[in-house]
């Protein structure tokens, strides 16, 4: 009786330790370095993107905030994960936006977004020539996660290297190798920012890893070559209540209010339409 006891005591012990990995009070910083690389200067240029993005993450309890930053924006999004609410607040050329999401506004908004975007992939919609949509993310499946013996140790984090294989909205399959560590785990429904895939159930917590994007048009090639890498995460980190509050000079309004003033429900942030010159 003794030994079930003591067998029973360790199980929860193990238990335990491993629950404590997840992150409820965390300060995390990251980047994502953008490099571009085309076949037509020019034409690299007019598609440039940030060179350097920093992300802050803030998690409490119930609330995660993440904040984007760039020379061309800044993006921050306030989720509760409790009621699923989510407040996403934009600046951008000196404009400030913000509105209130529920999840089934949320299926709405990717509904008519995915819609967009296949109009004018296929023309239509007074789509012109040589015109294009390059969509910032996209929807991907993982259909394997392939886990390595690899380790490295990144920003101080132990990490290990895993080949996950994905498939895109097309059908189009490719692999991303990303370095994660064990030592901490993600909230459910918590995300490191739009800059990160679908992972799947990756056993742990995304620490580094590298996506490339290649557009094609008019004969010339571009891509888009980004390095996403946590630098710090501080689990000791005293966190108020104003840093999870809605940064200042934002009037946050409901979706369907952003919608009445947004008729085709596209955020900027999330698609950006150019065309050949």
């Amino acid at each position: 009786m003794k030994k079930i006891i003591l067998s029973i005591v360790v199980l929860f012990l193990v238990q335990s330790f491993f629950a404590q990995a997840v992150l409820t009070n965390a300060i995390i910083k990251a980047k994502v370095e953008t490099q571009i690389e085309s076949d037509n200067e020019n034409f690299g240029f007019m598609m440039r993107t940030p060179g350097s993005t920093k992300l802050t993450v803030h998690l409490k309890d119930s609330i995660s905030k993440v904040l984007t930053e760039s020379d061309f924006f800044i993006n921050t999004v306030i989720s509760n994960l409790n009621s699923k609410e989510t407040i996403i607040c934009n600046e951008a050329q000196g404009e400030k936006t913000a509105y209130k999401t529920t999840p089934a506004d949320r299926a709405e908004q990717k509904r008519k977004s995915d819609s967009a975007i296949k109009a004018m992939a296929n023309g239509e919609n007074g789509a012109l020539p040589g015109r294009m949509t390059f969509r910032m993310g996209g929807n991907t499946t993982v259909k394997e996660i392939a886990y390595t013996t690899d380790v490295k140790v990144i920003s101080g984090i132990n990490c290990k290297k895993a080949v996950i294989t994905q498939q895109d909205d097309e059908g189009k399959v490719s692999t991303i190798d990303v370095w994660y560590t064990e030592d901490y785990e993600l909230p459910a429904g918590v995300s490191l920012g739009r800059n990160v895939p679908n992972f799947g159930d990756l056993t742990g917590m995304p620490i580094q890893f590298v996506t490339t994007r290649k557009i094609e048009m008019n004969g010339n090639s571009t891509s888009f070559i980004s390095t996403f890498t946590v630098e710090s995460i501080d689990t000791k980190a005293e966190i108020k209540e104003t840093d999870l509050a809605v940064p200042k000079g934002y009037k946050v309004k409901t979706y369907a209010e952003w919608i009445k003033d947004n008729p085709q429900g596209q955020s900027p942030v999330r698609i950006q339409t150019f065309r050949a010159g």
